[in-house]
């Protein structure tokens, strides 16, 4: 699943074992919910954006 980091926009790359997980974004280190599914995903997008 590909996702942007929250805090910096850095584009990440997770695999099915990171979903659900809380990593630390390489570049600005601070933490990054990886959604449990590319639905969640989407809703986290939609949030973000209202």
């Amino acid at each position: 699943m590909k996702i942007n980091c929250p805090h910096c926009d850095l584009k990440l790359e997770a695999g099915e074992e990171l979903y659900g997980e809380v990593v630390e974004c390489p570049s600005c280190h601070q933490t990054v919910a990886i959604p449990f599914s590319e639905e969640d995903r989407q809703l986290q997008i939609k949030t973000r954006c209202t």
